[in-house]
């Protein structure tokens, strides 16, 4: 689309070094992206959430790329230089104005969490821009065993809203191009949403090769593995062959293993093999928290690499060990023939008997080893970032057929008690029409999704208050909002407007009340506010109001008694105007 700007939300990013330093998975694609797409001329602007203001900001140039550094070099997240680059990019970005993001323009969010992520952006939505993301996998439908409970539920809520928000999406891989129509059709099998895919077949920035860690830096041969230890990259499988080399051929005549990459969840199996199996302890290495410097040294000096899972997005490991040069071993499943191509060596998913056979032989016989090497590696289809880059925005700001805008992808659930936060269904995804408390949020005074409803808080200085929008009824006419709403552990005074009309509610400690209001037709959103409860309570730094739970939307002439609902004592109702 001609004159169309491309606009990267990096609100993820910045969260994600929150908590983190050294970047793995999704944090590099998102930085190699960043740093090529910044390459002059740019591709993209990047903007950004503050955390203590409302609105998108520009990220300014200079602390981005002081903190991109930081994180580069690996280390402790809580360390002193780490803490004060993040400082100083979110002091910056509070003084940075915000973007100019117009009709027909894209924001691309490349790694949304949670619902929010997306929700957020629906104004500049609503103005006339599209809202994309960037597609990674869909692990937590296909493979539920080998996430959290919490996850499974989350990534739900995550998948619909994106099904329902987004208006184009670029995939990491094929396979992930087709995982998310798959899933897409179940969850709304009416529409079709465009989907790009966008192969990550490309190497990581160079970094100068650090140190080796010890006790590799004694010259000692040692097979790479570069993966967070978690049930799903099954490293368990990984430690038997391991230990059935070491067993079958002795400890002088293997390598030793060395493991990169922080716990995730499940990694107890493989965390009991190195703790109880005295070969493996002797021989296998694990590091977490290693700078690009490091991980460069590892790739450089190992004999070749290895990386094991049940199911990837893309297999950022295995291009990654090509671009350095070394053969990789993988499996032989979802998107991994398209990372690792011709060039890589595959193995049967789950043998550990196979895994190690092959392993063998390029250990036994280094002359087959460099022969592979000299046979494989050209055959490696690599291209650079920037290339990936384009292609990216080449594919997001091209034209395509509008879509509906979010609350009309889906039936509109009239006369439904609608949780807040849905239980996802049985293939862990939530009913479309359970979503609609979520896409109903509008303002600055609105807390996340989380299990119980989502709380309304007090807006920062300068937001707005939030709102519901209340969409019309097919067939006109005045609607009838049913709101559930429960109080903090202090006494607070809830307050609803409606055109000209205001409701005032106290409400007790941890007290539940059921609000209705009557919509004539021209009245399309509800607003709150509230007396009380402006501190923050107990240790929860958020100044909450209330929570709402759940909400039902009735055409007002077949809407039930409010009574029939909750105690009368408990129930406030704000009728329509007069005719």
């Amino acid at each position: 689309m001609d004159g169309a700007r491309l606009f990267l939300d990096l609100s993820a990013l910045l969260g994600f070094f929150g908590t983190h330093r050294a970047p793995m998975g999704m944090a590099r694609v998102q930085m190699a992206l960043l740093e090529a797409a910044l390459a002059p001329p740019a591709l993209l602007a990047p903007v950004a959430f503050p955390d203590a203001a409302p609105g998108l900001r520009e990220v300014p140039a200079a602390p981005l790329r002081a903190l991109l550094d930081a994180a580069r070099a690996g280390g402790d997240a809580q360390a002193p230089d780490f803490l004060q680059a993040r400082a100083a990019l979110e002091a910056a970005l509070l003084a940075a104005p915000a973007p100019r993001i117009g009709a027909g323009d894209r924001i691309l969010h490349p790694a949304p969490q949670r619902p929010d992520d997306l929700l957020r952006l629906l104004p500049w939505q609503e103005a006339g821009a599209l809202l994309c993301v960037l597609f990674h996998d869909a692990i937590p439908l296909s493979a539920p065993e080998h996430v959290p409970l919490p996850t499974l539920r989350d990534f739900g809520w995550l998948f619909g809203t994106l099904c329902l928000a987004a208006d184009r999406v670029a995939a990491v891989s094929r396979h992930s191009a087709a995982e998310f129509t798959r899933w897409q059709r179940r969850f709304l099998p009416g529409l079709e949403l465009p989907v790009a895919a966008m192969p990550m077949d490309a190497p990581f920035p160079a970094a100068p090769p650090g140190a080796l860690p010890p006790p590799l830096a004694d010259g000692r041969p040692f097979v790479l593995c570069v993966s967070t230890l978690e049930s799903r990259k099954d490293h368990a499988t990984l430690l038997r062959a391991w230990k059935a080399l070491l067993r079958r051929h002795g400890e002088a005549a293997v390598p030793d293993l060395v493991l990169v990459g922080r716990e995730g969840f499940g990694a107890e199996a493989a965390l009991r093999l190195l703790r109880q199996v005295p070969e493996l302890a002797r021989k296998v290495h694990w590091r977490a928290g290693l700078g690009d410097g490091a991980l460069a040294a590892l790739y450089r000096a190992c004999l070749f690499s290895v990386f094991n899972s049940f199911e990837e997005g893309w297999g950022l490991p295995v291009t990654e060990a090509l671009a350095f040069g070394k053969l990789v071993l993988a499996p032989d499943h979802s998107s991994l023939r398209e990372a690792g191509g011709e060039a890589a060596l595959y193995f049967p998913p789950g043998e550990a008997e196979a895994l190690a056979a092959l392993a063998w032989t390029l250990v036994a016989d280094p002359a087959r080893r460099r022969a592979l090497e000299a046979e494989r590696l050209p055959r490696a289809r690599l291209r650079p970032w920037r290339a990936v880059a384009e292609g990216l925005a080449r594919d997001l700001l091209a034209g395509a057929p509008a879509l509906p805008p979010p609350v009309a992808r889906m039936p509109l659930p009239l006369d439904r008690h609608l949780m807040v936060s849905p239980a996802p269904d049985a293939r862990g995804l939530p009913p479309p029409g359970s979503l609609l408390p979520l896409l109903l949020r509008a303002g600055d005074g609105w807390g996340g999704l989380e299990p119980g409803g989502c709380w309304l808080l007090r807006p920062p200085p300068g937001g707005h208050p939030a709102r519901l929008r209340v969409p019309a009824l097919p067939g006109g006419g005045t609607r009838r909002l049913f709101l559930e709403f429960e109080s903090p552990p202090a006494a607070v005074t809830l307050h609803l407007r409606a055109g000209g009309r205001a409701l005032a509610v106290p409400m007790g400690a941890s007290e539940a009340r059921l609000l209705v209001v009557d919509l004539p037709p021209g009245e399309d959103a509800v607003e709150f506010g509230a007396d009380g409860a402006a501190a923050p309570i107990a240790d929860d730094p958020r100044r909450l109001v209330a929570r709402l739970r759940a909400l039902r939307l009735c055409d007002a002439r077949h809407a039930p008694h409010p009574h029939e609902i909750m105690e009368p004592e408990r129930c406030h109702v704000l009728p329509a105007p007069p005719p």
